[in-house]
């Protein structure tokens, strides 16, 4: 009779319960590992490597969304995310809430301004465009902007785009607020209050701009900062038109890198675990 490719018996299958699951594969399995572990044990590392680099999806799958009212100049494309692993079903709820706030406020607005819609020249004189950038996008954090460019009717004032920011973990969708990126005996707003005036105290002096020091450190003390995004290497604060300084001077952005800052170990591991 000829001999089995391997041993088997009732006591190692009891022994080993987890080959009762195998059923129909479990032979091919269990001569595998008996005859050659070497390569069963490459191949089954090699399997959970394949499974974790799917599971990160470092790179996040973007699709364009629009919607808009061509008869009122409104026109919005905004992100939705995908992840391999993990659908990010919460991500692109709370943007969705957010485009349909912006677009019926701005509708609102619109049809009060206009004796409901009726003015002939609403398309010369206002329009609501809007956009996206996806600044930090990997298996842990993502980060990205919607950018609005605005002119409500009527107006006199020269455009100017703004900026709403976004921050998520993608292990729990949990939106990444400004607290959550420090560690908690770092006095994170002192810090950042005070880099945020004396780096845009030296931009306009350079620029030689007129304006009040002192209203200017008012004023970036009194914003509640909330507007920020997370890169590999910084934290970047956005200052809309009109909040710290006057509309002329557009956005104020700053750039402050991680090294002079006391990060919490959850961000630093989202940032750097892969």
């Amino acid at each position: 009779m000829e001999k089995p490719a391997f041993n088997y018996s009732k006591t190692d299958n009891i022994n080993k319960p987890y080959l009762k699951k195998l059923h129909t594969n479990g032979f091919i399995v269990k001569y595998w590992r008996i005859n050659h572990p070497h390569i069963f044990k490459t191949i089954t590392l090699l399997v959970f490597w394949l499974m974790a680099t799917i599971c990160q999806a470092s790179t996040i799958q973007i699709t364009n969304q629009q919607c808009g009212e061509t008869k009122y100049n409104l026109k919005l494309t905004y992100p939705h995310y995908y992840n391999i692993a993990l659908p990010l079903i919460k991500v692109n709820h709370d943007i969705d809430d957010c485009i349909k706030l912006m677009k019926n406020t701005y509708l609102r607005h619109l049809k009060a301004k206009t004796n409901g819609f009726k003015q002939k020249n609403i398309r010369d004189s206002s329009y609501f465009n809007l956009n996206y950038h996806t600044i930090y996008n990997t298996g842990n954090i993502l980060s990205f902007t919607l950018i609005i460019d605005e002119v409500k009717y009527p107006t006199i004032h020269v455009n100017c785009p703004k900026i709403i920011s976004f921050n998520y973990y993608l292990n729990n969708q949990k939106k990444l607020l400004l607290p959550d990126c420090f560690s908690p005996d770092f006095d994170y707003l002192s810090f950042i209050h005070n880099y945020c005036y004396q780096e845009i105290l030296n931009n306009f002096i350079k620029a030689n701009y007129q304006f009040s020091h002192t209203t200017l450190k008012e004023s970036i003390y009194d914003t509640n900062i909330n507007n920020f995004q997370i890169t590999h290497n910084s934290l970047v604060i956005y200052f809309n038109p009109n909040e710290i300084i006057s509309f002329s001077h557009g956005i104020q952005k700053i750039i402050i890198p991680y090294s002079k800052l006391t990060l919490s170990s959850k961000l630093r591991k989202a940032l750097y675990c892969k």
